[in-house]
């Protein structure tokens, strides 16, 4: 955020004119100290004079440099001289620096030299199948400013809630602006993070620090903790990422206190919202590195000096940059950053919420001039592409652009301006989402003065490529495809050939030489992309379920290049018969059989393309103890696929009740009497029309006694929520074979035929056999230099088992040992050594595992512990069962790792259809019936191959 957008106080006031007052003496002395040459201007008619002066001589050394170089100058300096600019030059009324809610903003600055405006760029076709990751700070609540972010494909609206305009004194809110922002955002499918910035006059101290921030986070008179949960409170379900502060780092423009100070204020903010809401996430408010290089370790050691910090996650959940003018800082600043999390606090997702670079020939700040660290249009839309390749190859959770369309800005940093038009630099953004979204490996390939990002995406491969030289260059890319499409910053494609195996390309030169000198170029040139079409072939789902009748997976294949393509299949390694055939296409196999394997193989012409095995599982279902011996007996069953499941039970051959229901589960039955038998049969859905299992229960004792069975419970007939809509269903005209004898021709109808009970295999657990336990814990004495370390830890959530690395050294030459415990049980000998590092494969969900660092053999000296856990998946519906006065549940999800996810519902076992998308969320269901089972499942991605979490919602 820069200082001229909304944190200058409104023109005229008392607090304003001392304001201007203590700048311009400042402004004054470091003129005569530092700037010897200039005389301090006495009359407000030199004051332009002057402040242009000291930026020309100063602005070199900002802090928007290259890596290192050209930042000896003081901060200080440059913040007065940027503020006293902004507070000098003409002012725009407070109704343009804070636009009214519904109406377009107005561009308080004239107009370039008609020479300098780079003509209008045409949008592309509306960018809606983008990942999670993109967005832009402060797009307006007009309906225009959302339609055209929406287009462009962002997905966030970073916004500065500035508690001095929202509570302006102490008995008033106005939530006139926030609410707009919040409810045009969401309308247009839009997140929008949250910026806790500013303190009105009636709440800060002496130090315009906000009054009772030492206090602890529930005490009434902690006047920042009351504003930081009422607004929590207000926008829980809409909004769920708030930032604490922004560039707290930067003492000369926006944050009045000390780093402990800073530190505090994130602590609160954390614990105050959490108190709102546990599964909303706080930020380190951004961070610019330059003001203060120290700032980000400083705040690390005063975590780990806190033990409070521990059982609060070190009081943030995502560190945040922000990042200008030069793409490759992305990649230093995030490595850097991310060395310093895993040896402090653990790693943490990072973000990068600005990042742009002005173009210079159309801002007003140096009269349409070039000037330090800014760049043309066309260069700064290469800028966009090219930090965006660096962010997706960094592993940035999002990234942000500074900012959508100009508002009250000298420099023109918009990708629109403010008259509505568009910038290069727009198009560029829906280049740089269309192509590197949803990425499932990437890689840096740069040789010489040729920079490659190479970007997997499904059926995909995107190499993007510029030149970081002033001269051309020729660049040539290994062929994966026999054509791919080339497409440049302004959005326009055509196809190439290779030849010899490769694609040779021609890179215009780097331009944008407004670094530390004239030969250092702070961008590349325009950039390329290189989109190469991959052949796939998937089995959804996989394994199949089969239970009592035979199972179904959808095949699907793509050629990549359009040219005709086959899927043959073999069973149990048997001869290939032709499945399908076409470019692409999808087509269901709906025989596939427990206990046979399915090769499907994708050829063009002769050669192989890809393949996919396909196995069937059978659910579970099965009884514990039988027979039963005391009357009782726990039923558990999964139908091993996700799918809504109903448990029905007969006695003696007599009718069927509903026993329980639910895709997964465990529930006693304690009435099982003596001579009787007890069929259980697990049937998928809510008809009772295909039946997954079966299991036969008896008694063997003659004693027991015990309850009454359960009684008939009737079924419902299923419907569609009123305010869901079915998915479309794919249509697909490849040739449909019949497999030759080595393949089931048709789908078999299910039988109900009693079988034998299923026998479960469960999932690979770990076994430690404990040695012999010591004696006692001993106490923790932690030599200098010793360590015990796992990252990460937790364990992201997913499928299998979890791994972390543990890493440890005792401080001492001598012989040192690693044990650990599960669940508090004995401990047993995991590694040794003076010092090391060592993978752990097999971390469980809900399980704790305990290390020890001990020095010497006998485990009586522990030198350090710590625990490690894995983060779970989850879903919950609150209320559950839904109150009959109501109809209104709230689902709440968490992928448990960060990666995206899906939230689908399925009423009464019909089809299933998307209710919410995100990797953590709230939002609400308000069309919960009474009579209905609605299953939501939690699933990774968007394919609904990972099932993670599942929950059934019904009303009382």
């Amino acid at each position: 955020m820069k200082w001229s957008e909304n944190s200058s106080p409104a023109a005229g006031g008392e607090e304003s004119r001392r304001l201007r007052a203590f700048l311009w003496r400042d402004l004054a002395w470091l003129l005569r100290t530092r700037c010897p040459h200039l005389a301090p201007p006495t009359a407000m008619g030199e004051e332009q004079t002057a402040w242009r002066c000291a930026v020309k001589h100063f602005l070199g050394k900002a802090y928007r440099g290259g890596r290192g170089t050209g930042r000896l100058c003081s901060t200080a300096l440059l913040g007065g001289v940027v503020l006293l600019a902004s507070l000098l030059s003409p002012q725009p009324a407070a109704a343009q620096l804070t636009p009214p809610p519904l109406r377009a903003p107005v561009n308080p600055v004239g107009p370039p030299p008609s020479g300098l405006v780079t003509a209008q760029s045409v949008p592309l076709p509306p960018v809606l199948d983008g990942d999670g990751r993109w967005g832009f700070n402060h797009i307006y609540p007009d309906t225009n400013s959302q339609q055209l972010a929406r287009n462009a494909g962002a997905k966030w609206n970073r916004w500065e809630f500035r508690w001095d305009e929202i509570q302006p004194s102490a008995g008033s809110f106005d939530w006139t602006l926030a609410d707009a922002v919040v409810d045009a955002s969401l309308s247009h499918g839009t997140s929008v993070q949250a910026i806790l910035i500013s303190v009105p006059a009636w709440a800060r101290d002496s130090r315009f620090l906000p009054v009772g921030l030492y206090l602890p986070w529930n005490d009434p008179g902690n006047l920042w903790a009351r504003f930081v949960q009422t607004i929590a409170a207000r926008y829980r379900g809409k909004i769920d990422h708030w930032e604490a502060w922004n560039e707290p780092d930067d003492t000369q423009i926006f944050w009045p206190g000390t780093i402990a100070d800073y530190y505090q204020l994130l602590k609160v903010t954390y614990l105050s919202v959490k108190s709102i809401d546990p599964s909303d996430q706080v930020l380190i408010g951004g961070l610019t590195y330059w003001h203060d290089p120290g700032f980000l370790d400083e705040v690390l050691r005063l975590i780990g000096n806190d033990a409070s910090s521990r059982s609060n996650n070190s009081y943030f959940d995502a560190l945040v940059w922000h990042i200008y003018s030069r793409p490759t800082d992305i990649l230093d600043r995030v490595s850097w950053s991310q060395a310093r999390l895993n040896a402090t606090v653990g790693p943490r997702p990072i973000w990068i919420n600005e990042t742009n670079v002005p173009a210079w020939n159309e801002s007003q700040f140096n009269n349409f001039q070039p000037y330090q660290w800014a760049a043309t249009t066309t260069e700064q839309a290469s800028y966009v592409i090219q930090s965006f390749a660096y962010s997706v190859a960094s592993g940035i959770s999002r990234v942000f652009v500074y900012r959508f369309q100009d508002v009250g800005e000298t420099q023109a940093w918009g990708v629109v301006r403010a008259d509505g038009t568009l910038r290069p630099a727009y198009v560029a953004y829906q280049v740089a989402v269309r192509y590197l979204s949803h990425p499932t490996s990437v890689a840096l390939a740069g040789q010489g003065g040729v920079e490659q990002v190479v970007v997997r995406r499904p059926g995909e491969r995107v190499t993007v490529l510029w030149n970081r030289t002033p001269a051309p260059l020729s660049a040539r890319v290994p062929a994966s495809s026999a054509s791919a499409t080339l497409v440049d910053q302004s959005g326009a494609e055509r196809t190439v050939l290779p030849s010899a195996g490769g694609y040779d390309l021609t890179l215009a030169r780097a331009t944008a030489n407004n670094g530390n000198d004239a030969s250092d170029y702070i961008i590349g040139g325009p950039p390329l992309l290189l989109v190469e079409r991959l052949s796939s072939i998937r089995a959804t789902p996989n394994p199949a379920a089969a239970g009592l009748s035979l199972g179904t997976t959808r095949i699907e294949w793509d050629n990549g290049d359009g040219s005709l393509a086959q899927v043959y299949v073999s069973v149990d390694g048997g001869p290939e018969t032709l499945f399908a055939e076409g470019s692409a296409g999808s087509l269901a196999a709906p025989w596939i059989a427990s206990g046979r394997s399915y090769r499907f193989r994708h050829y063009a012409g002769i050669r192989l393309l890809g393949s996919v095995a396909v196995a069937a599982v059978q659910p579970l279902l099965t009884a514990s103890p039988n027979p039963v011996t005391a009357g009782a007996t726990t039923i558990d069953w999964d139908l091993r696929d996700g799918t809504h499941g109903q448990v029905y039970v007969s006695m003696d051959g007599g009718s069927e009740v509903l026993f329980a229901q639910g895709s997964a589960g465990a529930q006693p039955a304690a009435w099982i009497q003596p001579g009787a038998s007890y069929v259980f049969r697990l049937y998928q859905g809510t008809d009772r029309a295909v039946l997954r299992a079966e299991l036969a229960v008896q008694s063997s004792s003659p004693t027991a006694t015990p309850a009454s069975p359960p009684t008939a419970t009737p079924t419902q007939s299923p419907e569609v929520p009123a305010t869901a809509s079915a998915t479309p269903a794919i249509t697909v005209t490849p040739a449909t074979p019949t497999p030759t004898s080595t393949a089931t021709t048709s789908s078999p109808t299910a039988t109900a035929a009693p079988t034998a009970a299923l026998t479960w295999v469960p999932t690979a657990t770990v076994t430690l056999t404990p040695n012999a336990t010591a004696t006692s814990t001993p106490t923790a004495v932690s030599p200098p230099g010793s360590f015990l370390q796992a990252a990460p830890n937790p364990v992201p959530a997913g499928p299998g088992l979890g791994t972390t690395s543990i890493s440890w050294n005792s401080g001492t030459a001598g012989t040192s040992q690693v044990y650990v415990a599960v669940d508090g049980g004995g401990e047993v000998l995991f590694a040794q050594g003076p010092s090391g590092a060592q993978d752990v494969g097999w971390i469980q969900s809900g399980r704790s595992y305990r290390f020890r660092l001990y020095s010497g053999t006998e485990r009586v000296s522990l030198l350090r512990e710590l625990v490690v856990t894995r983060d779970q998946p989850s879903i919950s519906a609150a209320p559950n069962p839904v109150p009959p006065t109501s109809n209104s549940t709230t689902i709440q999800w968490d992928a448990g790792d960060g990666t995206a996810g899906s939230v689908f519902v399925a009423l009464d076992g019909a089809p299933e259809v998307l209710f919410a998308s995100g990797s953590t969320g709230s939002q609400q269901a308000a069309w919960i019936e009474p009579g209905h089972v609605y299953a939501f499942r939690l699933y990774r991605g968007q394919d609904r191959q990972a099932l993670l979490a599942f929950v059934s919602v019904t009303r009382g």
